[in-house]
């Protein structure tokens, strides 16, 4: 099987987060809680902290799947529905928190992730965990997942800061 080599997914995590970085650097707090994805949409704020907190679930199913063995071969991977992810931006008060903070704690988780990825041997790389609406996943595809995740994101904030 050709596989995308694991330094260049490294070398995506190195490089994807800045690019959200570069988008926001001159971005005001007002901004941030104003300037929204339509009507209807998120700021930029609270795509932000989104983007956050979904970078501690991805560390997290990508360790349990990287340290899975034994008894959790293939550890269940847990599902953000709807109703949990409006949960979540409700419980951790989206809209009112600092841009540049949000900013601040999620470089902090993808240095943690980072640092952790790097210490992987080749195998863990295809360890798996089971999701319920993909099946499979390995952590290859999570790191994957990871770094398209950012880039959809930064795609969403570029929109929204076109739109002004």
């Amino acid at each position: 099987m050709n596989r995308i080599p694991t330094s260049w997914m490294i070398d995506a995590l190195r490089k994807s987060h800045l690019v959200l970085g570069l988008m926001i650097a001159d971005v005001t707090q007002e901004q941030a809680q104003t300037l929204r994805d339509g009507a209807e949409g998120w700021s930029v704020v609270e795509i932000m902290c989104h983007v956050r907190d979904y970078q501690e679930i991805f560390f997290e199913r990508i360790r349990m799947m990287a340290e899975s063995g034994g008894d959790e071969e293939r550890p269940a991977i847990k599902m953000i529905d709807e109703v949990a992810r409006q949960a979540m931006v409700a419980d951790r008060d989206y809209a009112h928190q600092n841009l540049q903070a949000v900013y601040e704690n999620f470089l902090e988780t993808r240095a943690a992730l980072l640092a952790y990825m790097l210490t992987l041997q080749p195998e863990q790389w295809g360890r798996v965990g089971v999701h319920p609406m993909y099946g499979e996943v390995d952590v290859a595809t999570e790191v994957f997942h990871a770094v398209s995740h950012d880039v959809d994101h930064a795609e969403q904030i570029g929109r929204v800061l076109a739109a002004v």
